[in-house]
């Protein structure tokens, strides 16, 4: 104890106040001998309910809906309630407490942190604590906190699953989280009351639940297969569970005291993982400066440099200097005045002597010219010893140090050749001392004088030279030593940088070490303090003043099921339907010989075979595991398609009435082509950043591949399949063939057979197919992939009806509600309602009150996605079938009510819909008949004016409906392609901070390199915006063509009136709403890249800053921005591209809907004329007109 208090205590010290509170609970639950079991899964797997039957008493909410929504402890003891606020706040509540209450509390994630309950009523041991957390699928940072705060402190972790998402990836990635923590991990797959032995052997379930979280690294303590609905069931381990829950209870103090050692060095390892983020922006900074850098190398280059740098830096002195001495070397040494030079010197002297004189008469000018004569011989000599002996040796010394020294530049280069100490006699003259004496001695201390005068002066002359090269020497070398200064900068940051790293890394060792010494012996603290400290440390727990009781206004007040939404439709009888065609038949046959009545015809039979025929399609949408096949063999009457816990491959199946070409039994199956193949290998491959040319190519590339995140698994998980039965198909690929029904189970569920249809019908003879229906399974609802996509689009909207399945414990997935909001985008498109929503395996339900619940929330949350008033169906497929098979329940009654809704919906709206177009059109015809009749009965007189009125009318009308112009329609309709594809933008970006938290989310940084999460997260958002952006214009297309029906209903009503007022005998059939080509969409920013956002993305710090300290929020609002730019940019694309499309398109549908009713006016006078005529015959024209009266 002594050493976990130690911990607690430095903890603190380290401010570290998350694992101190670890630590003390840690404390608490040693000191209390207790043995704490945790259960993790995802929202609605069964957990609270499961802890409800271990405690035999209802402590925690269970509902099939989202419930626990924080940490909850459970134990055995004095009966209160504390509860831990989000504010830090502890209230403690004692007896009585309201059981609803705690349960409304356990629901409350915004105010309520968790909750600890003690009850001296539940049955659990009482050393044993039952832990529950919230759904680990959820994207609320409070929910992460809540769990990840807590797993410490468990002995035993229960993982539970819904036996129907057993292959979900979260649960792999996550129980994978478990293991690496050290813990004891037991699987438990609840609900496997759901397994239906014919479809599929239990003991094969159990070795693919086994082989699949193997696949993955995970291999748990054990795995229970339970169930709490069916306890009699053969395979059902509860009593398991709550056998190894016992054994939990008599565990020893000393095994107590290790698991507390264990959990401690996990705390120690979140300590230090709290350290190291606190480290990660500094290092990141550091790591970045020191990137590939050999340290070694670069250590020996910064003493190369240092030296190089003095050395440049000394250099200009050193230049000063060593000029200076080699030129008084050079001066020293020169040998200007040789013994023929001294003897003129001394000739010279001689003549200045005072009693020099040369001859007798004109003595003094004699003396004169003789002086200057000898000064003259001397200066001409000097003059050339100097040339020669000094002159010479100075250029050649300068061009040596110059060049020496690296001074080229030409200026001064110039100089030296210009060197050149002008003196003249004077300085001879100059430097004789007046009497002086001629001596030996004189001659050489004169001679020495005038060598020393001439090398001043040649030193005068070269001191300024000097100072400018010097000078030009330190120019020149500023730029390398600012080169040099710049590269020991750059060099020392390096180095200090590493320096720093490997202080923060001895600091983390340091650390460890240290804690880790803290918990082999711990510290020589006096016992005594360390127990006061831990009392003030303990958490602070307020008595509650008042009971803990619900308020009254959280009662909930039950609700009556709605199952159908009843209308006031006409009921549709089928013998009103067999009336209708007969009539329809008996009608085009009796006009058909009529002049100027074909259109009648055409239009009469067109309705006839429609109704004969009364061919449906039906949509089936559900994501992975809502029950769709288990649905669709109820509706079918039989186990015809495979129903399978494990997910198979998106690829559409059908069940078709049979035909003459096609018996009952038949299975069509169509394989994709090479290309098609190509680009699904490609789509898988590109999570490992790998892709392929050819089929064979990617096939191979596929032994080579690692799994690592749960998106790669998946993809790698089709991607063997293909490599797996790629042979087999090879030979089919791109082709149609039949086999027999027993071949279609293979399929529809092999992996290694379905990843390569495109889709399969099956011909079977049931009571669906008998109504002329057509079931499509389609794909596209747990899917983003655009093919799959574009495939459910044109389902939701070219089928009659749309049937979409979730499951009663999991409505709503991410999936399901991007597919639902699809659904709501198009709804108000479509004349009718044909939307059908059914709450699979309903026959969970523990109560009606539950079940009410349940639909209630089914029908709120398809509110929030923009379906009102749905029809919503709680049904059980899988009894419904049993009853079907000869065992009655009551579920088989409820799927009769939904199937009794299907046939009013079929009867009443589809088949009504047909049946009501069709006596619109015999009301039509028999009006076109009445009038000719009328006509043809006049007198003579006014047939000759009518007939001579009839042709300019009809020319009249057709000219009038020439200029009417639909050019407004058609502007209207490129305005509102403009309006609409404006909001695209708005809503889009009102769902931006959605899509942020949950491809930003807490789980996605479990364990993994958090930059590389941080890119992985990007191209998710990237995605998810993509495809709201490319599902948007879908729906857009809807809208727009519907408003060019509107549009073109409003021209064709003009076109109609116009006719009408050249005769009011004339009717037109009924304008028919126009159906529109599909326009395949790509995904949206497929030109965006992560490497765009790679400025925003390093604004990362550390998870701790991102998730607590502000860093999500502001690179989100950043990224918002940034990403708002391409999506403007296509949006603008797609006006551009709708416009053009729309344009042409509505200019032609005017143009086509003014040549019908061009067509229908010159008809009309053809048939008036012929009535004009004498060889009319009234006799056909009754016998039509009789006829057609009977449909009244």
């Amino acid at each position: 104890m002594t050493r976990f208090t130690n911990l607690a205590k430095q903890f603190s010290k380290y401010n570290d106040n998350l694992q101190m509170k670890k630590m003390l609970q840690l404390i608490e639950k040693v000191d209390n001998k207790q043995a704490v079991i945790g259960f993790c899964g995802h929202f609605s797997a069964g957990k609270s309910t499961m802890l409800n039957n271990l405690l035999e008493k209802d402590v925690l909410p269970s509902s099939p809906i989202p419930t626990s929504a924080n940490l909850v402890r459970v134990k055995k003891g004095d009966t209160y309630a504390r509860i831990y606020y989000t504010d830090d706040k502890a209230v403690q509540f004692s007896p009585p407490i309201d059981m609803e209450a705690v349960r409304e509390l356990c629901k409350d994630g915004t105010n309520v942190f968790s909750l600890e309950i003690s009850d001296e009523d539940v049955s659990i041991p009482n050393n044993i604590v039952l832990m529950d957390t919230p759904g680990i699928d959820s994207t609320d940072e409070a929910h992460r906190l809540a769990t990840e705060s807590s797993l410490h402190l468990a002995d035993v972790i229960f993982y539970v699953m819904d036996y129907n998402h057993v292959q979900s990836e979260v649960n792999f990635t996550f129980s994978k989280t478990l293991q690496e923590m050290g813990k004891d991990v037991y699987l438990i797959v609840n609900q496997i009351d759901k397994h239906d032995e014919r479809e599929l052997s239990f003991t094969s379930f159990q070795q693919s639940t086994m082989d699949s979280f193997a696949n993955w690294g995970v291999y748990p303590k054990g795995i229970f297969y339970t169930t709490l609905y069916e306890p009699s069931h053969s395979a059902n381990q509860f009593y398991h569970v709550q056998q190894l829950l016992h054994e939990q209870s008599m565990i020893s103090e000393e095994d107590i005291i290790e698991r507390a050692f264990v959990s401690a060095k996990q705390i120690i390892n979140d300590h230090l993982n709290v350290l190291e983020e606190d480290q990660d922006e500094r290092r990141a900074q550091l790591e970045q400066i020191i990137g590939d850098a050999d340290l070694a190398v670069l250590s020996d280059k910064m003493n190369l440099l240092e030296q190089l740098k003095q050395q440049h830096e000394k250099e200009p002195d050193m230049f000063e200097k060593a000029f200076r001495d080699d030129l008084d070397e050079l001066l020293n040494n020169a040998y200007i005045m040789p013994a023929t030079t001294r003897e003129l010197a001394h000739h010279y002297l001689e003549s200045r002597q005072p009693d020099f004189k040369v001859g007798i008469l004109f003595a003094k000018k004699k003396t004169d010219e003789e002086r200057q004569v000898r000064l003259k011989s001397f200066y001409e000599d000097f003059r050339d010893k100097v040339d020669k002996e000094l002159s010479f040796h100075i250029k050649g010394f300068l061009e040596k140090m110059f060049k020496s020294y690296d001074l080229d530049d030409v200026s001064l280069l110039s100089q030296i050749h210009n060197v050149q100490i002008e003196f003249n006699e004077n300085v001879l003259k100059d430097t004789v001392k007046t009497g002086a004496g001629v001596t030996g001695d004189y001659v050489l201390n004169y001679t020495n004088d005038v060598s020393t005068e001439i090398k001043r002066l040649y030193r005068y002359e070269l001191i300024p030279l000097m100072h400018e090269a010097k000078n030009l020497l330190q120019n020149n070398n500023k730029e390398v030593l600012s080169d040099l200064s710049k590269q020991l900068t750059e060099i020392s940051a390096t180095l200090a940088a590493s320096n720093e790293l490997g202080l923060l890394n001895k600091t983390l060792f340091n650390r460890k070490e240290e804690m880790e010494l803290l918990l082999i012996s711990g510290l020589n603290e006096d016992w005594g303090d360390l127990l006061e400290w831990l009392q003030s440390s303990r958490e602070v727990i307020n008595e509650a003043e008042a009971p803990l009781q619900l308020k009254e206004q959280q009662v909930k007040q039950v609700n009556p099921i709605h199952n159908d939404k009843q209308g006031a439709e006409h009921n549709v009888i089928e013998s009103e339907v067999d009336e209708t065609i007969a009539l329809l038949q008996k009608g085009a046959q009796a006009v058909e010989p009529i002049k100027g009545m074909t259109s009648y015809v055409k239009s009469l039979r067109s309705k006839a075979e429609k109704l004969s025929e009364r061919n449906f399609t039906f949509a089936l949408f559900g994501a992975f595991s809502a029950g769709k096949s288990s649905f669709a063999n109820a509706l079918i009457g039989e186990a015809v398609l495979p129903v399978s816990p494990n997910p198979t491959t998106a690829a559409i199946n059908k069940i078709a009435p049979p035909d003459d070409i096609h018996p009952d039994g038949t299975v069509v199956i169509k394989f994709k082509d090479e290309e098609q193949l190509l680009t699904d290998l490609n789509a898988a491959l590109t999570p490992f950043n790998r892709s392929s040319t050819t089929v064979q190519e990617g096939l191979e590339a596929v032994g080579s591949l690692q799994k690592s995140a749960a998106e790669d698994n998946v993809q790698l998980a089709f991607l063997q399949a293909a490599k797996k039965g790629y042979n087999d198909v090879k030979s089919k690929l791109g082709k149609v063939i039949s086999v027999p029904q027993d071949e279609f189970a293979a399929y529809a569920a092999t992996e290694e057979k379905s990843c390569f249809v495109e889709w399969m019908t099956l011909y079977k003879d049931c009571p669906l197919t008998e109504n002329g229906i057509t079931l499509v399974d389609t794909p596209g609802a747990d899917s983003i992939n655009a093919r799959h996509t574009n495939t459910a689009f044109h389902y939701i909207r070219n089928a009659d009806a749309v049937l979409f399945v979730t499951y009663y414990n999991h409505a709503f997935s991410k999936a399901d509600r991007e597919f639902l909001i699809q659904l709501g985008r198009v709804k108000e498109t479509f004349e009718l309602d044909k939307m059908f929503f059914i709450v699979n395996a309903s026959d969970l339900a523990k109560t009606n009150e539950e079940l009410n619940d349940v639909v209630e929330y089914v029908s709120d949350e398809l509110t929030t996605y923009g379906i009102r008033k749905p029809r919503i169906y709680p049904i059980s497929s899988k009894r419904a079938l049993e009853a079907k098979n000869g065992k009655p329940n009551s579920y088989g009654d409820n799927f009769l009510v939904f199937e009794d809704a299907l046939q009013r919906f079929i009867q009443n709206e589809l088949t009504n819909v047909a049946v009501q177009a069709a006596k619109t059109d015999l009301q039509h015809t028999k009006e076109r008949v009445q009038s000719l009749l009328t006509v043809a009965n006049e007198g003579a007189e006014q047939k000759a004016v009518r007939k001579e009125a009839a042709l300019m009318r009809l020319n009249k009308s057709l000219e009038m409906m020439r200029d009417l112009s639909s050019e407004p329609y058609k502007q209207s309709v490129l305005q509102e392609v403009e309006e609409l594809i404006h909001y695209v933008e708005q809503r889009i970006f009102l769902r931006f901070t959605d899509f942020y938290n949950e491809s930003f989310h807490p789980g996605a940084f479990r364990n993994a390199d958090a930059k590389t999460v941080m890119q992985s997260c990007m191209q998710e958002l990237i995605n998810s915006i993509g495809f709201d952006l490319s599902q948007e214009m879908r729906a857009t297309t809807l809208r727009v063509e519907k408003f060019i029906n509107e549009k073109l209903y409003a021209y064709d009503e003009k076109l109609q009136k116009i006719g009408i007022e050249s005769d009011e005998g004339l009717s037109f059939l009924e304008f028919e709403r126009l159906e529109f080509d599909e326009q395949v969409l790509e995904n949206g920013l497929q030109r965006e890249t992560v490497a765009q956002y790679r400025s925003v993305l390093n604004q990362f710090k550390s998870t701790k800053h991102f998730f607590e300290q502000g860093g999500k929020l502001a690179i989100r609002e950043v990224l918002k921005e940034q990403i708002r730019v391409p999506v403007r940019k296509e949006l603008k694309e797609y006006v551009e591209r709708f416009k053009n499309h729309y344009k042409g398109l509505y200019a032609e549908l005017s143009n086509e809907q003014l040549n019908s009713r061009e067509k229908d006016l010159k008809e009309y006078y053809e048939a008036v004329l012929e009535a004009l005529s004498e060889t009319v015959d009234t006799t056909a024209l009754e016998h039509a007109y009789q006829q057609l009266k009977q449909h009244h």
